[in-house]
This record gives structure tokens, C-alpha cells and sequence, in this order.
């Protein structure tokens, strides 16, 4: 409204980030599946062998599946904020784990 109480000057520059189009997040969203999801690529190519469409649509059907899971997550994550910290404790414990077995295994290989 008209009385609406703001921490900045009303002259001063916005310093958000301008607004993406929609060209510019879905080639982000591409260049990053494309680059991400080499084993993706690997799976595709061992399947196609000499087909080459198969190997076009493959890599086609992976980039949008994974285009799809972006978004949703990403939908998810802004919802439930507590998501990500469910994720950080997953990824956590996941490389502690990794951590203690593979100091284990050095141990063993060094005796």
C-alpha cells in the first residue's frame, strides 16, 4: 500500500538480480544437464551402439527428465525450506561414513 514501511531509500537502485527469461533459465537448465549427466550419456551410448537415433532420442529423453526432477525439487526446496537441511544431514553422514570406512581401509592395506 501507499503507507508501507521499506528499509530503503525510495530513490535508491534495486540491487536484486534482473529477472531471467524464460530462454535464458532453460538453456541454463540444458547446459547444466548436459554437463552433469556424462554417466547419463555413458548409458545412452552403450545402449545405442550404431543407432544413432536411439542415441539422440536417449540423450533427449535424459536432459528433459532431468530438467523435470530440476524443477520439482527446486519447487520443493522453496516450499519446505527444511528439505535442504534433510539433504545436508544426508550428505553429511554419507561422507563421515566414507570417511570412517576408508580409514579402516587404509589401515588394513597398510598392514
Amino acid at each position: 500500500g501507499p503507507h508501507e514501511v521499506t528499509d530503503e531509500p525510495p530513490s535508491s537502485p534495486s540491487t536484486a538480480a534482473p529477472p531471467k527469461t524464460m530462454r535464458q533459465a532453460v538453456t541454463q537448465i540444458i547446459v547444466a544437464d548436459v554437463s552433469m549427466s556424462l554417466d547419463n550419456v555413458l548409458a545412452v551410448a552403450g545402449v545405442a551402439r550404431e543407432h544413432a537415433w536411439v542415441l539422440v532420442f536417449g540423450l533427449a529423453l535424459s536432459v528433459a527428465f532431468m530438467g523435470l526432477a530440476a524443477a520439482v525439487i527446486a519447487r520443493l526446496l522453496s516450499r519446505f525450506h527444511w528439505i535442504a537441511y534433510v539433504g545436508l544431514a544426508i550428505i553429511f553422514y554419507v561422507a563421515l561414513r566414507m570417511i570412517f570406512d576408508g580409514t579402516f581401509e587404509l589401515v588394513e592395506a597398510a598392514r
